[in-house]
């Protein structure tokens, strides 16, 4: 287990962007929503990603060494998260900045291979008991 320092994130940060999340997955959601409507829910989903892996997972995959895709015949690293909060809300394994034109990725599906913990303790417990952890 290791800190890592996380300075664009706050609970109140955090809170606020869960609720903007939250919202616009509502809207995107919503039957019979005109098209405008509906980009601008996606665009709000993408914005709140952006800000998450820029805010909490970019930072934490750069402490890791996790910078770029596996080559090719390597191994992905699996990395176990036990978010708490309104973190525990909020889709970790999604973040990223999604605009398709940057030749490097930024987004945590194209680093590493996310998994949810609910504690460090069930982690352990599961890793002590499985050998595909």
């Amino acid at each position: 287990m290791r800190t890592v320092p996380l300075p664009g994130l706050t609970v109140k940060v955090a809170e606020e962007q869960l609720d903007r999340l939250s919202a616009a997955s509502r809207t995107a959601g919503t039957r019979d929503l005109e098209p405008p409507e509906y980009q601008s829910a996606q665009h709000e989903i993408r914005s709140v990603l952006a800000w998450l892996w820029d805010a909490v997972v970019e930072p934490i995959l750069a402490h890791l060494g996790y910078t770029s895709a596996p080559r090719d015949g390597v191994p992905w690293p699996r990395l176990w998260w036990c978010p708490v909060g309104a973190l525990a809300f909020l889709p970790l394994h999604a973040a990223g900045h999604y605009n398709f034109v940057d030749d490097s990725p930024r987004t945590a599906l194209d680093r590493v291979v996310s998994s949810y913990t609910p504690t460090v303790r069930a982690l352990a417990h599961a890793r002590a008991r499985s050998r595909w952890c």
